[in-house]
């Protein structure tokens, strides 16, 4: 007696065709996700080279000043994002924590970063080379309309524990992180907040959701 590989007039498949629908299956979502949360990078690049002083950007344009040194610095920094970013795709699941984790703090530092250039060209070009998270310069700064930085509310210190937790303990943090950045991006709708603070929300919350509802807890 021959195999049955189609369905019968009632809709019961048969194994072919559990198959063939298998192979037509949509990627799947946390695919997607990876690559919203790796989104920043492209931004990396040239925010880094900014920093080290490969390029300046002042009222004459774009300049290239950086020699070889400063072209390493970039070049190192700019391949410490790659890895991170590489590491969402490993199939070892700390390794994807440890990523998620980290890439969040390089874009706290990023954000840090691009504050201090941001001052530093609003007063007609550099005059210092400071870079830090944005919660660090909270912490540190004397100046009261950096302390109240509304940033630090959005990337915190607190993920680097991450990846020392339990796998199901990983899970709840990043699932209360994740709702108190709705809360802040309610805040922000309302105007009690009045920083920008949706591109920080974006990439703080993307890596956070990988770990709350992508990965599985166990």
């Amino acid at each position: 007696m021959g195999v049955v590989t189609r369905a019968d007039p009632v809709g019961v498949s048969w194994p072919r065709e559990e198959r063939h629908l298998e192979e037509q299956a949509p990627p799947s979502r946390p695919g997607l996700w990876r690559l919203l949360a790796a989104s920043p990078l492209p931004l990396l690049v040239p925010l880094w080279a900014l920093w080290r002083d490969v390029y300046m950007l002042d009222e004459e344009g774009l300049q290239r000043v950086g020699g070889p040194k400063a072209v390493a610095e970039w070049a190192l920094l700019s391949l410490a994002s790659a890895a991170l970013v590489a590491c969402f795709w490993s199939a070892n699941r700390s390794i994807r924590v440890l990523g998620y984790t980290f890439h969040a703090l390089l874009l706290s530092v990023a954000f840090g970063v691009a504050g201090v250039l941001g001052v530093m060209h609003a007063f007609g070009g550099p005059a210092g080379n400071l870079a830090a998270p944005a919660w660090a310069l909270v912490a540190l700064s004397p100046i009261e309309g950096v302390r109240w930085n509304e940033v630090a509310v959005v990337l915190v210190p607190l993920d680097l524990a991450l990846p020392f937790l339990r796998p199901a303990r990983q899970r709840r943090y990043a699932q209360l992180r994740v709702a108190g950045l709705l809360l802040v991006s309610a805040l922000c709708a309302i105007g009690v907040l009045h920083q920008p603070l949706w591109i920080p929300i974006l990439t703080a919350v993307m890596p956070l959701s990988l770990i709350a509802f992508a990965e599985r807890a166990r």
